[in-house]
């Protein structure tokens, strides 16, 4: 019996939206050029203050594409894209995908030793990088021998602001590398005379590496498919349009950023505004200045943005439709959002594999909380997705309505596997799902809450502790800015949770561990009531907003030692 089957969660579905629907066989740069051909002169891309239109991004990608060309870059090959959120990006992606090449975009936190692995795992024949990083890049090169040519951009590549400048850009100059060849000049010079190349929906459009905080990162297969599928179940749902501005601050190496702020805007014939990098006072500014109506972000930006001592100074009426996914997220906070800035943050969930979207909070409808965890639901599957919850130590098992178990979907924004990894692919893809590796449970009505990562489950003296649930009491405590919890070594118990806190600055030195804990004791069993509370100024996160538990587990071995 599989209670799944009967998909519980269809009559939440908007009543627009169907329950199933083809993906049309096209690429991401065919949809792009139908937007520039229907809308040229509607603005697509707004970079702090500068407009691109549809029809000069058109035609800057379809130079690039004719610079890919002339230098033999053909079908298939990959292209590193090294970078924050510039134009370049976008002109790059875009040009790639006319060109039929597959888009590698590479996080700039990363260092040599994590480059070169990404680098030579795809074999990347072109990267183009920001200026800054061009040392990190140089200094590979002799390790990294399908590097044919580097390209180098700057922050100030078609630059101009009006506003408070943020300061990673007070001090920004631009000066092209020895070595390196400089990406707006050769576009710009190069004249766009070369046709399309060919491009099938389920061809490569992107291989998007995993941020590989657990282990080794993994290059999901991302096909042009998988994008389109999600364009579409995100434009449905939303009833997003022509007239819609995009929030673009996610970075868009992540494949939240990479389908939701580089392809979906493009798709809906909207614009997406961004300023190279999230800073919370520059966020505010840009939702103000150019009316943005849909946001997408972990919930650590609104936090953010909450935390600035502006905040209540800006205009945020624009807001229509804001979502956040990537990290639990809790009820404290959405209520805080809604209360100050009077928009509602729909919590959604989505992984690299499912191509970012997967289970979205339905418009107009409030995500329910688990009144036995406290966790706020994270939605209910979209439209041609299959789910099912399964014993997370034998997935033979189907487990009923109600319990907790891993999740498993599949669909067809489901990548179908990882890029030189038969043995990852063979485990985490068995006859068409994919095993999330995440705990969830769904209540009668179809809701999904998220339980926890199978991973991050602490074992304390024979009980099951899902940090998200101790995460979302510490949430609630007026003087929490974020908050983390880990399993820890103990002695008697095996192990034990212990909590990460990081306080508003109203409340640092007004509050102490032992007030934490108190507030713990009302609220939890005893197992759960974390062991201990550290204080701290920020919890460690990657640049896509993700709590780094690992090196928080891995600084507590280090004073503990291991078990």
């Amino acid at each position: 019996m599989n209670p799944y089957a009967n998909m519980p969660w269809k009559s939440r579905w908007p009543k627009r939206v169907p329950a199933a629907f083809e993906v049309p066989d096209v690429s991401c740069a065919e949809i792009f050029v139908e937007s520039a051909r229907l809308f040229p002169n509607r603005p697509a891309l707004i970079y702090f203050d500068t407009v691109f239109s549809y029809s000069l991004l058109d035609d800057l990608s379809a130079r690039f594409m004719a610079f890919l060309q002339e230098s033999k870059i053909g079908k298939g090959d990959r292209v590193a894209l090294y970078m924050q959120n510039l134009p370049a990006y976008i002109i790059a992606e875009y040009g790639c995908w006319k060109n039929g090449s597959v888009v590698v975009p590479i996080n700039p936190m990363l260092k040599e030793r994590e480059i070169e692995y990404v680098i030579n795992d795809c074999a990347a024949r072109l990267i183009i990088c920001e200026e800054s990083l061009f040392g990190t890049v140089e200094n590979v090169l002799d390790r990294t021998p399908s590097i044919e040519r580097v390209m180098t951009t700057s922050p100030l590549d078609w630059y101009a602001w009006t506003g408070r400048i943020p300061t990673f850009m007070q001090n920004a100059f631009k000066k092209v590398p020895d070595g390196a060849v400089d990406f707006r000049e050769t576009v710009e010079k190069t004249p766009s005379r070369h046709s399309r190349t060919p491009v099938r929906s389920r061809e490569l459009a992107a291989i998007s590496y995993t941020s590989g905080t657990t282990g080794v990162p993994k290059g999901a297969l991302t096909s042009h498919r998988n994008h389109i599928a999600n364009a579409l179940n995100n434009a449905m749902w939303f009833s997003l349009g022509g007239s819609d501005v995009f929030f673009g601050f996610v970075p868009w190496f992540h494949i939240t950023g990479a389908n939701m702020q580089t392809i979906l805007p493009f798709f809906a014939g909207g614009a997406v505004v961004s300023g190279y990098r999230f800073d919370p006072g520059l966020a505010l500014e840009a939702i103000e200045k150019h009316k943005i109506t849909h946001g997408v972000g972990p919930i650590t930006m609104y936090i953010a943005m909450l935390n600035h001592p502006d905040f209540k100074k800006f205009d945020l009426s624009s807001l229509r439709t804001l979502i956040s996914g990537g990290a639990p997220v809790p009820e404290a906070v959405v209520t805080r959002w809604e209360k100050e800035a009077g928009s509602y943050i729909y919590n959604v969930m989505g992984l690299t594999e499912s191509t970012a979207p997967l289970i979205f909070t339905p418009p107009g409808q409030r995500a329910p909380v688990d009144p036995e965890t406290g966790a706020l639901s994270i939605g209910i599957p979209l439209p041609n997705t299959e789910l099912k919850v399964v014993d997370p130590v034998d997935s033979s098992r189907i487990v009923p309505l109600g319990e907790a178990g891993e999740m498993l979907v599949r669909g067809p924004q489901m990548v179908e596997g990882y890029w030189n990894k038969p043995e990852e692919t063979s485990r985490t893809f068995t006859d068409g799902w994919c095993h999330t590796g995440d705990i969830v449970k769904m209540d009668e009505e179809g809701w999904v809450y998220l339980v926890d990562r199978k991973k991050d489950m602490i074992i304390a003296s024979g009980f099951k502790v899902w940090p998200r649930e101790v995460e979302d009491v510490l949430y609630s405590h007026p003087a929490t800015r974020e908050a983390v919890v880990v399993g820890v070594p103990d002695a008697y118990r095996g192990e034990t949770p212990k909590a990460f806190v990081s306080l508003k600055e109203e409340y640092k030195g007004k509050v102490s561990r032992e007030d934490f804990l108190q507030f713990c004791r009302k609220q939890l069993a005893a197992y759960k009531i974390p062991s201990d509370i550290e204080f701290m100024d920020d919890v460690p996160k990657t640049a896509s907003g993700k709590v780094l538990r690992r090196v928080l587990r891995e600084q507590e071995l280090k004073k503990t030692g291991p078990r």
